[in-house]
């Protein structure tokens, strides 16, 4: 991604659009002076920003808070899962998601085991379901990453097959054949993103533009 970033610098761009907290990282190392708009969990936590209120810098952008609704994930699995008391939670080795599965942890009720998981491309997650079989997991949360998103599809298809209820942050999951989600509204996001871009493009600058907390649900 920062060599991607460069060679889009170098295109004399206007204005950086940006999903997930690598893009945004690698686009703010690559550039002091063009604006960039992201979308990602929390700009403050991954050092993005250095105010929600007042951004400062070139960067600003929506907030999905992604962190504080995975606690609420595990509480709406276990409260549709008759007797659940075995949660796989598959985390993304190419990025720290320490913060949600603590946030899940915190939210477990006593009876609810957490069962670790780990994969970073398709076949990770194919081993990851087999692996969640064998454990004899009542369920499944992948936490948010990039890479899941783009093995949509195929997650989908693994979480019917071994007959696994799954619940997941983005509804496109579900708009796909999934079980359950419950996150921000893509759709809704990627609208405001645009009015960040526009009022850009018409003179403002990011660092007079709060960041938007989205809690909104889907």
């Amino acid at each position: 991604m920062p060599a991607l970033a460069r060679e889009l610098i170098a295109h004399r761009i206007d204005i950086f659009v940006t999903s997930g907290s690598l893009a945004a990282l690698a686009a703010k190392e690559a550039t002091t002076t063009v604006p960039i708009v992201s979308i990602t969990s929390d700009l403050l936590a991954v050092g993005l920003v250095s105010s929600i209120a007042h951004p400062v810098g070139n960067v600003t952008g929506l907030a999905l808070l992604g962190t504080d609704l995975s606690g609420k994930w595990l509480e709406l699995l276990t409260a549709t899962v008759p007797n659940l008391r075995r949660v796989a939670v598959l985390s993304d080795t190419s990025r720290s998601n320490d913060i949600q599965v603590d946030r899940m942890s915190a939210a477990a009720s006593r009876g609810v085991q957490l069962i670790p998981l780990k994969a970073r491309d398709a076949a990770g997650v194919d081993a990851a379901f087999t692996s969640a079989a064998r454990e004899h997991a009542g369920g499944l949360i992948p936490v948010s990453s990039p890479v899941f998103a783009a093995q949509k599809r195929q997650i989908v298809a693994l979480a019917a097959r071994h007959r696994l209820p799954v619940m997941y942050e983005h509804r496109d999951f579900v708009d796909s054949g999934g079980w359950m989600s419950y996150g921000p509204n893509l759709d809704e996001v990627y609208r405001h993103d645009a009015a960040y871009v526009d009022k850009i493009l018409k003179g403002a600058k990011p660092a007079d533009l709060p960041v938007e907390q989205r809690r909104s649900s889907s």
